[in-house]
């Protein structure tokens, strides 16, 4: 009996071992998990400086050559009226884009107002426009041929396309939204209300209940007219 009373003794303590090591490998897993998330978390905080970094030193470079161009603008021509524009656009600022914070959409739209009340000449709103972006929407910019870079109108395209901001874009974004996290439910209808309208807008239709009709039957054609093949060769195992 006595040796029995021993033997359970140490498998008891045995035991109590291996639960003490299992607990303390446990939490050896739990510290070492925590340092790997710390880290993480350090490191996106400065990947993300060094982003917000970049854009702003690139916003600068940008501003600074905007400067540039209107002292050669107010150099090259005397005119009382050059000069007065060159003096209102100084006056007057647009604040710089941030990429992946602002619309480039709507930011589009105010740069056009601000263009048209400031009498900007439009062939001069491509490098204006060009000093106030950042981050991909600039590399979009920098990327086009000379002759591009100096039209608005190619840039504006061409920085659409980039942003997804087309008929079929929006279309997309009408139909795949969610609220997000930080949306309250007016918001989030206030958001749709805006890529439909934007939808209409750039597929040229009109913005009534029968264009919104006739919009929703022609997408509903053109969905038959891409599955029609598929259809036929399913209901035709030979084809």
């Amino acid at each position: 009996m006595e040796e029995e009373k021993e033997e359970k003794h140490q498998r008891l303590e045995e035991e109590r071992r291996q639960e003490d090591e299992k607990k303390e490998e446990r939490r050896r897993r739990e510290d070492e998990e925590r340092e790997t998330r710390r880290q993480e978390r350090e490191l996106r905080k400065l990947e993300m400086e060094a982003k917000l970094m970049r854009q702003r030193e690139a916003a600068e470079a940008a501003k600074r050559e905007h400067e540039l161009e209107l002292a050669r603008l107010a150099a090259t021509n005397g005119s009382g009226r050059t000069a007065e524009r060159v003096d209102r656009a100084k006056a007057l600022k647009l604040p710089v884009f941030v990429d992946g914070k602002d619309d480039l959409d709507a930011y589009l739209q105010r740069f056009e107002r601000f263009a048209h009340t400031a009498e900007w000449h439009k062939t001069g709103w491509a490098s204006k426009l060009s000093a106030l972006l950042s981050g991909r929407a600039l590399e979009v910019y920098l990327r086009l041929s000379e002759e591009a870079a100096r039209d608005y109108v190619k840039v504006k395209i061409a920085l659409m396309k980039r942003y997804d901001l087309t008929e079929d874009g929006y279309r997309r974004k009408f139909r795949a939204s969610k609220r997000e996290v930080d949306e309250s439910p007016d918001q989030f209808i206030v958001r749709l209300d805006r890529y439909l309208l934007r939808w209409l807008e750039l597929s040229d239709t009109e913005q009534t209940f029968e264009g919104l009709k006739d919009l929703i039957a022609e997408l509903q054609r053109a969905k038959r007219a891409s599955e029609a093949p598929w259809v036929r060769k399913i209901g035709n195992p030979s084809s």
